[in-house]
């Protein structure tokens, strides 16, 4: 919402980093987390972000965002119905409150179910997405990224890079180890040379993810 949301500021960046590591939410284990972005005790957050004066051209990619961390962070994803097409229905309390799933139809709420998909079916072919490997590897306070890094024992690797600023932004990516890269979303493949570093453009609101080829 790019403002207050509970304990959170979106001016204090270093404190929203918090959320990601499990381990400084007192977990023994990242796999031991459940992660949400939406839940029955909670507005919709697509609703939260519409009343926060945002169009649905700006709201939806803001949803794919949360479902990209959603998806690559540690610990178990879970989905509230209707999330994955960007559903904005207001929290009721006992009255019926009706999933349009006619918006699977239209091209804003097409395109976040597919990205979801996406997201659900790398989680499922990548075990480095489902085990303990993972390492925040660099923050941007200024520029409101972070870059973080998945990983397990049979040389899966994973990176992703992460703006939350409404603005596009330039960010050195470190890199694990050299070799072919490829992402996820756009089909970019570069080749990383033995300093590990590449220099990548990440679009307002938005996540790349990198697999190991």
């Amino acid at each position: 919402m790019e403002g207050e949301c509970g304990a959170y500021d979106w001016n204090d960046f270093a404190r929203c980093l918090e959320v990601i590591d499990p381990l400084q939410q007192s977990y023994a284990r990242a796999s031991e987390a459940v992660n949400y972005l939406e839940s029955h005790d909670e507005r919709r957050g697509m609703r939260d972000v519409l009343d926060s004066g945002f169009d649905e051209q700006r709201a939806r990619p803001k949803s794919a965002l949360g479902a990209a961390l959603l998806f690559t962070m540690p610990g178990e994803p879970m989905l509230y119905h209707g999330q994955e097409w960007g559903e904005a229905t207001p929290r009721l309390t006992n009255e019926r409150n009706t999933l349009h799933w006619e918006e699977t139809g239209d091209d804003g709420g097409k395109w976040l179910l597919n990205r979801y998909k996406q997201l659900a079916w790398l989680r499922r072919r990548h075990g480095a997405l489902r085990g303990q490997g993972f390492s925040l590897d660099a923050s941007y306070p200024d520029q409101t990224s972070l870059i973080y890094h998945r990983w397990d024992g049979t040389g899966d690797e994973l990176v992703v890079a992460v703006n939350f600023s409404p603005a596009p932004q330039t960010l050195r990516v470190p890199f694990p180890s050299q070799g072919r890269w490829s992402e996820v979303f756009d089909g970019e493949t570069l080749d990383v040379d033995i300093q590990g570093h590449y220099v990548a453009d990440i679009a307002p609101s938005s996540a790349r993810v990198y697999v190991k080829s």
